[in-house]
């Protein structure tokens, strides 16, 4: 079996916040994913956070603190939310961990039992690297307690990538500028990393694998910060990545 970290970024919000509602259904998913997967192919969960959200993640995962502030270290975007950068989380995994794979997904999103055996089934098949694409459910005020009511809901599919599974060994060569996190073109430029980084492969847009509590397929997001990674994708990493892209690789 294949070593794999799963990876992600937790964050204490207050309770109006949809994250206060989502974040630990996708804790509990995890856990009972990996509870209900073979010893030998349990993945080992990192999160990586900042000082002030620790309280609310988990003893389970191992945790590592973020240094610096994110988006806030740049001019003009002290008073912006404290996101962080795609390549801080991705490097703090690099020196944290030493798993052959690394499964990176949105903190909103929650596993399927059978997640992590699919997982590990897929890289014995001999993928390098995949995405998963979420189904979408409805909000509600569920709680941890009503995993096995929200596994049964298969929901609408969803166009957007937010659930990654490739080698440790390639977050060095990535091209991840200054994109933060929490904000459109993150999952693009990750997307696009593994299409110029993989041989082989593939999205997974159909499966019945990971759930995301609501509906919506764009929400509303802050301006300045899209603009800001729209613009470092396009004229960055887009331009970066362009020789190394295999039309073979890329979805659709």
């Amino acid at each position: 079996m294949k070593h794999i970290v799963h990876i992600i970024n937790p964050v204490k919000v207050n309770q109006s916040h949809e994250l206060f509602t989502a974040q630990p259904i996708t804790f509990a998913s995890m856990l009972r994913a990996a509870q209900e997967t073979d010893v030998s192919a349990r993945p080992d969960f990192l999160a990586l956070h900042y000082a002030e959200d620790e309280d609310i993640i988990p003893a389970f995962f191992q945790k590592v603190q973020l240094q610096g502030c994110g988006i806030k270290q740049f001019n003009g975007f002290e008073r912006k939310t404290k996101l962080p950068l795609l390549r801080e989380i991705l490097q703090a995994a690099y020196a944290n961990s030493k798993a052959e794979y690394v499964i990176y997904t949105n903190v909103d999103i929650a596993v399927q039992p059978h997640f992590y055996r699919f997982v590990q089934e897929e890289l014995q098949r001999g993928r390098d690297a995949f995405i998963i694409n979420r189904r979408r459910i409805p909000f509600g005020e569920y709680t941890p307690a009503d995993l096995d009511m929200r596994y049964t809901l298969k929901g609408k599919p969803h166009p957007g990538f937010d659930c990654f599974i490739f080698p440790r060994k390639w977050i060095p060569k990535m091209t991840l500028g200054d994109i933060c996190t929490g904000i459109p073109f993150t999952e693009a430029t990750l997307a696009h990393n593994l299409f110029a980084l993989s041989s082989r492969f593939h999205l997974f847009d159909k499966e019945w694998l990971t759930f995301h509590l609501g509906m919506e397929i764009f929400k509303k997001r802050d301006r300045e910060l899209y603009w800001h990674n729209r613009n470092t994708f396009f004229k960055y990493i887009k331009r970066a990545l362009w020789y190394s892209w295999d039309i073979r690789q890329f979805p659709y």
